[in-house]
C-alpha cells in the first residue's frame, strides 16, 4: 500500500513538472509600446517591435510556432524588449514605421533608432538566425547607415537574407 501511495506521488509530482515546464517552455512576456520604450532606456537592449492584429491568421502562426519555440522566446526575453503592438488599436504608431502588412516587425537600437525591418511570417529557424544577427550587432559590421538609406526596401531584405546566410555559415 504505502509503495503504491509513493508511486502515484512520484507520478503526480513528474506531471506537475511537466506540465508547468511546457507551459514556460515558449512564453515571451510581451510590453506594451509605453512601457516597452522606457525599459529599453534604462536596460540599454534593443528593441523588437511585433506588429499585429488579432484577425490575422499568420499572426497567429508567428505566436503559436515561432514565439513558442523555447530558443526563440529565450532569446527575446534575454536580448531584447519585446514589445507586441495591435495595428488595430494603434494606427498612428503602425503608420509612424510603415506597417502596411501583418505580421510586421521592427528591430530598433536602445535609443529607439531604426535598425531593419521585417514583414511577413518567418518560421523559427529563419527567425533566430536574424535574433541572433541583431543581439551581437553584426548588422553594425554589415552597412553603413548612409548606403542603407540609399537602397531600396525589397534589395535590403534581400541583403540582408543573404548576409544572415553568410552569418550563419560561420557560426556553423
Amino acid at each position: 500500500m504505502k509503495q503504491i501511495t509513493k508511486t502515484i506521488i512520484i507520478c503526480f509530482g513528474a506531471l506537475i513538472f511537466l506540465v508547468s515546464s511546457s507551459a514556460w517552455a515558449g512564453r515571451v512576456d510581451w510590453l506594451d509600446y509605453q512601457k516597452g520604450m522606457e525599459k529599453a532606456k534604462v536596460a540599454k537592449k534593443p528593441i523588437f517591435l511585433n506588429f499585429y492584429a488579432n484577425w490575422c491568421g499568420y499572426c497567429r502562426k508567428m505566436e503559436n510556432e515561432t514565439f513558442a519555440d523555447r530558443t526563440v522566446a529565450n532569446v527575446l526575453q534575454d536580448s531584447f524588449v519585446p514589445i507586441r503592438l495591435n495595428s488595430d488599436k494603434q494606427p498612428r504608431i503602425s503608420a509612424s514605421y510603415g506597417v502596411r502588412g501583418l505580421p510586421f516587425f521592427w528591430f530598433l537600437t536602445a535609443k529607439a533608432e531604426r535598425i531593419a525591418a521585417l514583414p511577413g511570417y518567418i518560421p523559427k529557424h529563419m527567425f533566430i538566425n536574424y535574433l541572433r544577427f541583431i543581439e551581437s550587432d553584426s548588422y553594425k559590421k554589415w552597412i553603413s547607415s548612409n548606403s542603407w538609406n540609399r537602397i531600396s526596401r525589397r534589395k535590403r531584405k534581400n541583403r540582408l537574407d543573404n548576409y544572415l546566410l553568410l552569418y550563419k555559415k560561420r557560426l556553423f
